[in-house]
């Protein structure tokens, strides 16, 4: 068995962190206390595998099922199940039609920003190719059981939260058909397509002060664009703004005057405004004055003057992240890391809420969990500890 692990982690070490190989050894060492050797049969095996992971508490089963894939792939030489990706579904001129009117209902009754509405009609395109293989579209075809079956066969190789967000996606495109009379599909909105979870149970990804001090050095020491990138990095880590905020920063929204900037069109549609501290300040007035091409629009620019945007920010704070040596890495982590940082501070969680732009308090309970210094004078010591 130890043989099997020690290849196991070779093999693991490059495609999945440290802390995660560590975690995913653990799995694969029950499994092979269990069951020995995996079958060299891909059915067997794979049978083998799904026993295990059936077994295993809801809350780990994603990791312990990653797990156990990498350990097929290891020993059979091939992926568990092959992951399809958008350009493995061919759309037909009826898919597109489809798309195209769903694209206008969502404009006029959601609000939504343009990276949300572009993942549901990636889903929902993919859901259609997968229910009418044939290209024509029925919307009187579409309903809860088609649904299960995209998820539970097309979509195995996904994780539980992949399959979470895609069951989002297709509840959203629920109403569409609904509306238009189709009342079959009105059971997509209302049944459970992923698998239970229990809200805010996990610990939200943050970073240490040291790595938010490297990530701050590593964009100050960029060789393109070092001003914009300690700028960016000073937005997220100590106001906690969405990549999608950031991007939509323009240079009027900054009142160095004043020492706000206004946060509009955010994901929750609402405008904020926010103070700026010395650091973010001083950071942004260096970018605007000395690294910034003097044209109105957007704040944070590329070299040739077109906004970043959101993906554009995200690779840049990715790419400070390696220089840093942090990994792994995800903006997200600067926004939870903030949010953090303001409850073990004291700030009460409604002047979070508005800070990070929740519309609920109950979002931001889940940074609660983290104020480990509070949670110690709460703590009290197991009976029979103490020892005359």
């Amino acid at each position: 068995m130890e043989e099997v692990l020690e290849r196991y982690r070779t093999f693991a070490n490059g495609r999945v962190s440290a802390k995660c190989c560590s975690t995913y050894i653990t799995y694969v060492r029950r499994f092979l206390e269990r069951h020995g050797r995996l079958p060299e049969a891909e059915d067997e095996a794979r049978v083998r595998i799904e026993e295990f992971v059936d077994g295993v508490p809801l809350t780990v089963r994603g990791s312990c099922s990653s797990a156990l894939h990498l350990l097929f792939e290891m020993e059979l030489g091939q992926r568990y199940r092959p992951a399809r990706r958008p350009g493995d579904y061919p759309l037909s001129e009826d898919v597109e039609a489809v798309l195209a009117r769903f694209a206008e209902w969502m404009s006029s009754h959601m609000s939504l920003c343009a990276e949300t509405t572009a993942g549901t009609l990636s889903t929902v395109g993919q859901f259609l190719c997968h229910t009418f293989p044939e290209g024509a579209v029925d919307l009187e075809g579409v309903d809860e059981f088609a649904a299960i079956r995209f998820l539970a066969k097309d979509k195995a190789h996904a994780s539980l939260s992949t399959r979470k967000q895609l069951a989002v996606r297709i509840r959203r495109f629920a109403k569409y058909p609904e509306s238009n009379g189709h009342v079959r599909a009105a059971g997509m909105a209302s049944l459970p397509l992923n698998a239970p979870a229990w809200a805010h149970a996990g610990i939200p990804k943050t970073l240490s002060d040291e790595q938010v001090a490297a990530i701050k050095y590593a964009a100050s020491r960029q060789p393109d664009e070092p001003l914009r990138d300690a700028a960016i990095a000073a937005c997220m880590a100590n106001l906690g703004l969405r990549t999608c905020e950031v991007a939509r920063l323009r240079v009027e929204d900054v009142d160095f005057a004043r020492g706000v900037v206004t946060i509009s069109l955010s994901k929750s549609k609402t405008s904020r405004i926010l103070p700026l501290d010395r650091e973010m300040g001083g950071a942004l007035a260096d970018y605007v004055t000395m690294g910034r091409p003097r044209i109105r629009g957007a704040l944070f620019v590329r070299r040739t003057g077109e906004p970043m945007g959101a993906p554009g920010v995200r690779r840049a704070m990715r790419r400070v992240a390696t220089h840093a040596g942090i990994h792994p890495f995800g903006c997200h982590m600067l926004r939870h890391t903030a949010a953090c940082k303001m409850v073990n501070a004291g700030t009460p969680l409604k002047v979070i809420a508005d800070v990070l732009g929740h519309e609920s308090v109950e979002t931001t309970t889940a940074y609660a969990k983290v104020d480990l210094t509070r949670m110690a004078l709460v703590s009290a010591d197991w009976p029979g500890d103490a020892h005359e």
